[in-house]
């Protein structure tokens, strides 16, 4: 599978905001091109650490597949000159029982 992403974001004081997308493209048979979209808007909590809420939705990956919306909450922290470590988890919103009860990811960006 490969995906194309864009992602936007804005700070207004100690508030930032996120918003983006993405589009899956599957290749393979009983595979379908999904959308995943993102929001998210978090707030200063000391010099080196955000805390946040975010609303992700994604349609289904595959033919007859179920979409997942998730809400979560996370944190981004700061720990060296352009690098952070942003982690987000939250429960399953849209038929969780069929598409899954959580979501949780963990990733290392750079940053300006």
């Amino acid at each position: 599978m490969r995906r194309a992403s864009l992602v936007a974001c804005s700070d207004l004081g100690e508030w930032s905001a996120y918003g983006g997308g993405a589009q899956g493209l599957n290749p393979g048979g009983g595979q379908r091109r999904h959308t995943l979209v993102a929001f998210a808007v978090t707030r200063g909590a000391g010099e080196h650490l955000n805390l946040g809420v975010e609303v992700c939705h994604e349609t289904p990956a595959v033919a007859g597949g179920a979409a997942l919306t998730n809400l979560g909450l996370g944190r981004v922290g700061q720990f060296a000159t352009h690098r952070a470590l942003t982690a987000s988890g939250g429960p399953g919103l849209e038929r969780p029982s069929c598409a899954g009860s959580s979501a949780f990811y963990l990733s290392n960006p750079f940053t300006d």
